[in-house]
């Protein structure tokens, strides 16, 4: 009995092996060639398919500004490439190359044969950012970009690429069927001076949070500062490209854990929110800029109201003490260097008077506290100001008129040429300007 379990023992094991085979089923309907050849044929036909072309967002190299092309995908396999930035002289320029899908690891799009637009470069506008003869430091290296591109992916909008040598991130993007290139980069440059200026110091926050304050915006490079930290040894570089859209970094960047990296301008046009994370902004807050910038904002007499009766009698008594030159045409405020803010008045032939007063605030809310403008010392005053109250006894009267809550409003919220000061309770307007 026992000899006969283990007979049948052996037969099942016998059984169960001979069922078994060493080869799997194959998982794909195609081998591997021929699906990269079907990748191939299908991405080529997507790059071609765009009768007005693409965008191109490109990167050098992760630590260098981004450039925008503009290339169109042509059935003879050449490419026509345009472009507008420093290297064709800020002018538009336009370019033909060679291109061609081909087989690797995967599908690379290459661009095989050097531009011809020798107004640029010898080997052309795009061309000249992978050549190492070309380049800002003359070191041999040139702009260290590539040329050939693995392609990651694709939708009926957008293809990304990865630069091959470098790994840089190249985004593709639909450009509309009729936008001519040529105006294109003029929205492009009116897109970027709305969005910036050097003078402004843009705010990186998360979560209501500023991070970082962001300058050099114009050199496509921020100087990212956290506040009151050391230029030294905080100061942090994120190079960027303006976009149609807004702006994208070079590669993504991580904010109190937030992954970003593509920011898009909001309905109303006074931010950009990033499209990773809504709770991520750029924007100007204004109070923070008049703290950070030492920028005198005036407004003419026509530009306020309130003010007429307070200001006719302060010019009637500083003219009968001085002259007419010292009429008051202008009101405002700054905040110096020390983050005090003043009261500021323009006489007609251009001095300025300051009067420090206290306050508070924060993004676009302002208050000036309430204080006894008749205790007003030496020191809350530079010379001008000192002088001129002494002859008008009236400025004190402006000045405890100017106590209270302001919300502070802008036509231009990036570049902030104008800030209207707006009393909350009415009664006081500047409308003013730098």
């Amino acid at each position: 009995m026992k000899r006969e379990k283990i007979l049948l023992l052996v037969v099942a094991v016998s059984v169960a092996f001979s069922a078994c085979t060493f080869e799997e089923d194959n998982l794909f309907d195609k081998s591997a060639a021929e699906r990269l050849a079907h990748a191939k044929a299908k991405y080529t036909e997507e790059l071609r398919s765009l009768s007005n072309g693409w965008v191109m967002d490109y990167f050098p190299t992760t630590d260098q500004e981004g450039y925008t092309f503009l290339v169109k995908f042509l059935s003879d396999e050449s490419a026509v490439f345009a472009a507008k930035n420093h290297t064709t002289g800020n002018i538009f320029q336009r370019d033909t190359c060679g291109y061609e899908v081909i087989a690797d690891n995967g599908p690379v799009l290459t661009f095989n044969l050097v531009g011809t637009n020798t107004d640029v470069s010898k080997v052309g506008i795009f061309h000249i950012f992978s050549n190492p003869e070309d380049g800002p430091d003359g070191n041999g290296i040139g702009y260290g970009g590539d040329y050939e591109f693995m392609i990651l992916n694709s939708n009926s909008e957008q293809m990304m690429l990865k630069g091959k040598k470098r790994g840089v991130y190249v985004d593709l993007r639909r450009l509309s069927e009729n936008k001519d290139w040529e105006e294109y980069f003029a929205d492009l440059d009116a897109q970027k001076n709305y969005l910036f200026d050097n003078r402004v110091t843009l705010n990186f926050t998360a979560n209501g949070e500023v991070i970082y304050n962001l300058d050099n915006s114009t050199n496509s490079i921020f100087a990212a500062l956290p506040p009151g930290g050391d230029i030294v040894t905080d100061l942090v570089r994120i190079p960027f490209i303006t976009t149609d859209y807004g702006l994208r970094f070079s590669q993504p960047y991580v904010i109190q854990g937030l992954r970003v990296r593509n920011f898009k301008l909001n309905a109303e046009r006074n931010k950009l929110v990033a499209v990773e994370n809504g709770n991520v902004t750029i924007e100007v807050l204004p109070v923070e800029f008049l703290r950070n910038s030492n920028i005198l904002f005036l407004a003419p007499r026509q530009e306020t109201s309130g003010l007429d009766i307070l200001l006719d009698q302060i010019n009637a008594e500083i003219i009968s003490g001085l002259n007419p030159n010292f009429e008051i045409v202008s009101i405002g405020f700054v905040i110096n260097n020390s983050g005090r803010l003043a009261l500021a008045l323009q006489t007609r032939h251009g001095a300025i008077a300051l009067y420090f007063v206290p306050s508070a605030g924060t993004g676009n809310s302002l208050t000036i506290s309430d204080f006894n403008a008749n205790n007003m010392e030496r020191n809350d005053m530079d010379n001008n100001g000192w002088n001129f109250i002494q002859r008008a006894e009236s400025i004190k009267q402006l000045l405890t008129f100017i106590q209270g809550s302001y919300i502070l409003e802008t036509p231009t919220p990036f570049i902030l040429r104008n800030i209207k000061f707006t009393k909350t309770d009415g009664s006081l307007m500047l409308n003013t300007s730098r």
